[in-house]
């Protein structure tokens, strides 16, 4: 296998640490090729950006590569939720939490995601500029507590908003550090963690308190009930108040940051791009309400597709790692046990072979049809195989929702000049996305 250029003993760790672990391993593997053998001291990593290798890594090779137990810094904030957990411990979480995610059961949330997206186009009234990831954030963080807990505007409601978010951004911070002083030192970084993570626990745990001494009475309010009294069908069991924190946290986090980040590219990618932009707005306005409830999900196929776009370009999730948990062999090449064999998403989505011009915006590569003649690993923005993101079905009918109501009543315009990536957890812009707003005339809605 193909080695990347480096120092010795230390590998390519000075320039990836220079250059940020996105723009690092990706310009090694645009310069290189992969799979490439990149070393961090004693470390392998082996990136790859080629469908077939996912295929095999996530889908076909099903106990050969697992979950990074060393460096996964989300899983001191999720514990043992679904995003981190392995074994039979995720298998039994899967299973008990799957009936609550397919497309027909998030449709209950339809109603809260609305609301969440109507408090925020009310924020915009009035307003000429407005700071595109600060507010997707704001509307995610709403959604999840409207839908989790049954708590509109978690994100402005003082401590626990300001502990979740700063816990999850030193968290994110340690997701592709190899090298962190465990929590027990008390550097500041780590002072900071304990100290938010706590007060996020004392706040779900007091939650799950009340619930369970029947505070909510036997209607099922929002996720949080629903979990409480989901019980496993092949054993009878029930979630400990642990599991619980743990899922919690989980979905939190999988349906705040990664909706916030999307949605946050797919408006920018519409101010560069006017003619899809009119295309939209023109399916968005032969509605017959500016808010799109349930009835019209079916309709916006050209949203979805704007949507789906967005999430080849841009992926919130930019990169899949995983421990080879024996030896093995991908694209002829020899894996040795132990390696961290990482799946490039953002640069498997650009391959020339797949995706012709492939840095090039055109929703109609999603258009009914067109997806049948790719391999499905070609286009994995939520991952692959048995370990695909259960909230998929939330996550994008929240997005087809908030992007078709802004569109339909604004206008707007990068004020931003260039919107660099930068992927830590997830995908984000660089910089903040500041976008100049105009309210689109009543007769044109």
């Amino acid at each position: 296998m193909p080695r990347a250029p480096g120092l010795p003993w230390l590998g390519s760790m000075v320039d990836i640490a220079r250059k940020t672990n996105f723009v690092g391993m990706t310009d090694l593997v645009r310069c290189y090729g992969a799979p490439l053998a990149v070393h961090f001291g004693k470390i392998v990593v082996v990136p790859t950006v080629r469908p077939e290798h996912a295929q095999h890594i996530l889908v076909e090779s099903r106990g050969a590569y697992q979950k990074l137990a060393e460096i996964d810094g989300l899983r001191l904030l999720v514990g043992q939720g679904l995003f981190s957990s392995e074994g039979e411990t995720w298998t039994s979480q899967r299973r008990l939490m799957q009936p609550h995610f397919t497309p027909k059961a998030v449709q209950r949330y339809v109603d809260d995601m609305r609301g969440a997206v109507e408090q925020m186009l009310q924020r915009w009234s009035g307003q000429a500029e407005v700071e595109a990831l600060f507010e997707s954030m704001r509307m995610a963080m709403d959604v999840i507590g409207r839908t989790m807990f049954g708590v509109p505007e978690i994100g402005d409601a003082g401590p626990i908003g300001r502990a979740i978010g700063t816990a999850l951004e030193l968290a994110s911070r340690r997701l592709f550090e190899l090298f962190t002083p465990p929590l027990w030192i008390p550097t500041p970084q780590n002072r900071r963690f304990v100290a938010a993570k706590k007060g996020v626990d004392a706040f779900i745990y007091d939650l799950i308190g009340k619930r369970r001494d029947g505070a909510s009475g036997s209607e099922q309010r929002d996720l949080l009930d629903v979990l409480i009294a989901a019980s496993d069908d092949e054993s009878g069991r029930r979630m400990s108040d642990e599991q619980l924190r743990d899922e919690v946290m989980t979905v939190f986090i999988a349906g705040h940051e990664t909706t916030a980040v999307t949605l946050t590219w797919a408006l920018t990618l519409l101010a560069r791009h006017p003619g899809v932009m009119a295309r939209l707005q023109a399916e968005v306005d032969a509605l017959d309400h500016d808010l799109p409830d349930l009835g019209d999900i079916p309709k916006l196929t050209y949203t979805r597709q704007v949507i789906d776009e967005t999430l080849r370009l841009y992926p919130a999730v930019w990169a899949i790692p995983r421990t080879a948990a024996r030896d093995d062999v991908l694209g002829g090449y020899p894996i040795a046990k132990g390696s961290i064999v990482t799946v490039m998403v953002h640069e498997l989505h650009r391959q020339p072979d797949v995706w012709p011009d492939p840095n090039r915006f055109d929703p109609d590569r999603f258009a009914p049809g067109a997806a049948q003649a790719r391999q499905k690993t070609a286009y994995m923005p939520f991952g692959a195989g048995h370990r695909i993101c259960i909230g998929i079905h939330f996550a994008l009918l929240e997005l087809v929702i908030a992007l078709a109501a802004v569109a339909r009543r604004y206008d707007w315009r990068l004020v931003t000049p260039e919107v660099p990536s930068v992927g830590v957890s997830t995908l984000r812009p660089a910089r903040p996305v500041r976008l100049a707003l105009a309210a689109r005339p009543a007769a044109s809605r």
